[in-house]
């Protein structure tokens, strides 16, 4: 496989919706299975995932020769972990992802099977399913942020989403791991907006709202973005997506129309495909401008009434899209040349880092160690990946990340510092732009 072709990763919503915790490599296994089941698909098939194509999800070189050694531990570490999926009825079915897993070793792959339960949630799903492409999650380095990229693109259409804060924990399959609220979100929620914000199709912003003193919900507001993907997956075209029966029941759906009635709408009232979209846009307006708070209530009642749509909206848009991409098109020319730099910047910048931390860590003393091993027992988190048999795990492929870490901790301007008094640029943050920082000030003689 590729990661390039035929890389759409399509789930059932409760699939998304259930809870479980993987790493991040184990959860790229799983993507890397899921984005080889066809749509056609009647049964489970054996998923061969070539250990190359797991490096380069990873953003390593393809010489890592440590991920070749420790694919074998991350499809042992599958076959273990269970997923909690909720039933209509109340129950919540707990599977594992795999049946099965061969290894062979020196081969450059690994074979592996899905757990048969799980073939209502990834096999010949028609209705209340999500897709997206996989290379908008495989650049992210917390599990927890491509848990929150899926949970938002399964209502991306309807344009926010609210989870109880102790709900996400739950799904998150975390409640025990951050009591602390502002923890939970500068750990996880605003960990994952900054991964999203760099490197998927959506974003979001997020609002806590409080009883009392407390913040016991928070709303997501998704915001879509350009990439780079479209260059090279092929997507629907207009005509395709807007006349897919399919498609346009599960549009009803996630704008609140139940399943029966979409279902009766599409199938047996024989609507418009093309008529109804334009009512889905029509509800998703109105909603976003405030004017309607009960999508699923007005939308029925624009389809009932045989509501006319006034098609200037549509002009509007087509307009203002234009309008935007040509913005966008001049900003990327002028700075075409510092997105470069910063780009260099940045990986020399890992590449130091990198070295530092390693070198720290072959003159680390035992005292150093030991306070290490001691911030590790007293973290729920870290105990339960570097501590084993009440010792450190030194040969987990965590143990360097997190140790380095402590050794030369990182402030969030180091960056900006390295690359003034290395490289003679001023730089800073640029919060409003699709780049990370912008570039104050230049040197002639550095380009």
């Amino acid at each position: 496989m590729s990661i390039k072709k035929n890389s759409l990763i399509v789930k059932s919503n409760d699939l998304i919706n259930s809870r479980y915790s993987l790493s991040v490599s184990e959860m790229r296994l799983i993507l890397l299975m899921v984005s080889q089941v066809s749509k056609d698909d009647e049964d489970f098939k054996t998923y061969r995932v070539q250990i190359k194509d797991f490096i380069e999800s990873t953003g390593k070189k393809k010489n890592s020769q440590n991920l070749y050694s420790r694919a074998k531990e991350y499809s042992k570490q599958l076959m273990k972990r269970v997923l909690e999926i909720p039933q209509e009825n109340g129950t919540h079915l707990q599977v594992t992802f795999l049946s099965s897993a061969l290894y062979y070793p020196g081969q450059g792959y690994v074979d592996l099977r899905f757990d048969p339960s799980l073939k209502p949630y990834l096999l010949q799903l028609k209705s209340r399913f999500t897709s997206y492409d996989i290379r908008n999650v495989l650049s992210l380095r917390s599990f927890h942020s491509i848990r929150i990229y899926e949970l938002l693109k399964q209502y991306e259409k309807i344009g926010n989403r609210t989870f109880k804060v102790d709900e996400l924990k739950e799904i998150l399959n975390i409640a025990d791991n951050y009591s602390n609220y502002n923890l939970f979100k500068r750990r996880v929620i605003e960990q994952a907006q900054k991964e999203l914000t760099k490197n998927c199709d959506i974003t979001f912003q997020f609002e806590e709202i409080k009883l009392g003193r407390k913040v016991v919900e928070v709303k997501f507001t998704i915001i879509q973005q350009r990439t780079n993907l479209n260059e090279i997956i092929p997507i629907l075209s207009p005509t395709q997506s807007t006349q897919d029966p399919d498609l346009i029941k599960e549009e009803l759906m996630q704008m609140g129309i139940s399943g029966e009635d979409a279902k009766l709408i599409v199938d047996q009232q024989k609507k418009d495909p093309v008529y109804l979209r334009e009512l889905i846009q029509e509800t998703q307006r109105k909603f976003e401008a405030g004017k309607v708070k009960n999508t699923g209530a007005y939308l029925a009642k624009l389809i009932s009434t045989e509501a006319q749509v006034n098609s200037k909206y549509q002009k509007q848009a087509v307009e203002t899209q234009k309008k935007k991409e040509v913005e966008q098109s001049t900003k990327r020319n002028n700075k075409s040349n510092d997105k470069k730099l910063i780009k260099a910047l940045k990986e020399e910048y890992e590449e130091y880092i990198h070295f530092q931390e390693e070198k720290a860590i072959k003159s680390a003393n035992n005292t150093q160690i030991e306070a290490f091993e001691k911030q590790v027992k007293s973290n729920i988190g870290m105990s339960r990946i570097l501590i084993k048999k009440g010792k450190l795990d030194k040969e987990h492929d965590l143990y360097k990340v997190f140790f380095g870490g402590f050794l030369l901790p990182r402030d969030e301007n180091d960056f900006e510092k390295w690359v003034l008094n290395n490289k003679g640029f001023q730089i800073k943050k640029d919060l409003n732009s699709d780049e990370d920082y912008v570039i104050l000030a230049k040197q002639k003689s550095i380009f």
